[in-house]
């Protein structure tokens, strides 16, 4: 795909037999207005929000009519005077939902004991817009924001991926992985060898040591995902739907120094989940590229499916 933004596809207008899945790390909250516009126009019946800043998600909460699940704070809040430490980050992971929506929370899930940011967790069951009735399984949410410096505390967040396979839940994840797609990382060596300016820096972090000096790219996050069997459903999309464009990046425009354009984020689901896609795309237009330094993924399924599916034995 080119550096030049790609226009937003217009497909899925939110009605009745739709469910909208949005999951996004708006850059710092720094553009907080104009990405909860965005949102707004989209009418997302799920938002799995990356970089959520402290006191924001009430603000945003009010301005999209939703209802806010905050991940436990970062360590940097929670343990560091004003997050001042070299390094530290002020960033949380959320998840809204839709007042009056399709979704009602039964569990909130505290995973303090992660690292770095820990992820926003809850588990819904769907209810039957006419009777109210709740279905008989649950959906677990996730929105998660992995490490961006080390390739060791990402294998420790993403083996916890397993729990929920291991569970057999109905599993949405939407997160900034920070690492590669398997077989889309550079020739390192190659790269810095014609790139003057390369930045090592960026190669530490987007690389592990196999032990004698080699370093390799990290792609252990999605090579985990797969071996669980969970679908991202941009590829889903693209290989089994014919949309092409839907995988496309997300981040690294503008950053040719850090290898530039690549995928690192978006939404992966049960396989089960998956099936019933009726869209899904990387939302990419120049004022999104304004608003964040990461695209949005907007994930369909159709509410009636998604309601058989939930209650199925």
């Amino acid at each position: 795909m080119s550096e030049q933004a790609a226009p937003l596809r217009e497909m899925d207008v939110p009605n009745d037999t739709v469910v909208k899945i949005i999951s996004w790390n708006v850059e710092h909250g720094v553009k907080l207005a104009q990405a909860c516009d965005w949102l707004a126009q989209q009418r997302p019946d799920i938002v799995l929000w990356q970089e959520m800043q402290p006191g924001d998600l009430d603000k945003v909460a009010l301005r999209l009519n939703m209802l806010g699940y905050a991940a436990a704070e970062p360590p940097a809040v929670r343990e560091v005077a004003e997050g001042m430490l070299p390094g530290a980050s002020r960033n949380a992971n959320a998840i809204l939902l839709r007042k009056n929506g399709p979704f009602v929370v039964q569990d909130q899930f505290d995973h303090s004991w992660m690292p770095w940011h820990p992820a926003a967790n809850i588990t819904v069951k769907m209810r039957e817009e006419r009777s109210g009735a709740l279905s008989q399984k649950s959906l677990a949410l996730v929105s998660h924001h992995l490490c961006y410096f080390s390739a060791a505390v990402q294998r420790v967040e993403a083996d916890w991926f397993s729990t929920f396979a291991n569970k057999g839940l109905l599993t949405v994840i939407g997160m900034d992985r920070n690492s590669f797609e398997p077989g889309q990382g550079p020739d390192w060596d190659e790269f810095e060898r014609t790139d003057a300016q390369a930045d090592v820096v960026f190669r530490l972090n987007r690389t592990f040591d196999t032990g004698d000096g080699t370093r390799v790219t990290n792609d252990y996050p999605v090579r985990v995902l797969n071996q669980l069997r969970y679908i991202d459903v941009c590829h889903f999309a693209a290989d089994k739907l014919g949309m092409n464009d839907a995988a496309g990046i997300t981040a690294g425009w503008g950053k040719p120094h850090q290898y530039g354009s690549r995928r690192i984020d978006g939404i992966t689901v049960s396989p089960s989940l998956a099936a019933l896609t009726i869209s899904a795309w990387v939302a990419d237009t120049e004022e999104l590229r304004r608003t964040s330094d990461h695209l949005p993924t907007v994930w369909t399924v159709s509410k009636p499916v998604l309601w058989l599916e939930m209650n199925a034995n």
